[in-house]
């Protein structure tokens, strides 16, 4: 009995039979499946548990622990609790192979943005020209430094 508990620990670590926990940090829709058109299975309150089951670019499919159902919310509106997840990774394997060296690093610089959207991505000049030609206030950058407690340049804290 204790050999065939410790195979099948093993082969569920092996074939990544294990979820993330984690929490919503804001009211939440479960949908059928990870697009905003798609129906809405119901609506989760701030807080719920879930685990997080998967992810598809910016979605994650969870499984809130107070229902039966799964589904798919916005990654932005989960917050995952313990270790930082790389994409496709999730639970105890993932963790020990980082230890091990295993597995390389990979950022992104948006959350959710994937391969197809770089593929898929248009120039907007407009957009460009907008963003170099914005020019903050004073009494504004002055609020932000006070309330990052940052110093101003040449300042020391």
């Amino acid at each position: 009995m204790k050999k065939t508990s410790v195979a099948l620990c093993l082969l569920l670590y092996c074939c990544g039979a294990h979820a993330q926990s984690a929490a919503l940090v804001t009211q939440s829709k479960l949908h059928v499946a990870p697009k905003h058109q798609s129906k809405v299975i119901t609506e989760l309150d701030q807080g719920n548990q879930v685990d997080v089951l998967t992810r598809k670019r910016a979605w994650y499919q969870i499984k809130p622990l107070t229902e039966q159902a799964k589904g798919w919310v916005k990654m932005l509106n989960v917050r995952l609790v313990g270790v930082a997840k790389r994409e496709g990774e999730l639970g105890v394997a993932s963790v020990l192979d980082s230890f091990t060296g295993r597995t390389s690093t990979e950022s992104t610089g948006i959350r959710g943005f994937d391969e197809e959207n770089f593929r898929n991505a248009s120039a907007n000049p407009d957009a460009v020209n907008q963003l170099n030609a914005f020019v903050p206030k004073a009494a504004s950058l002055n609020r932000f430094v006070k309330s990052g407690q940052l110093a101003k340049a040449g300042e020391h804290k």
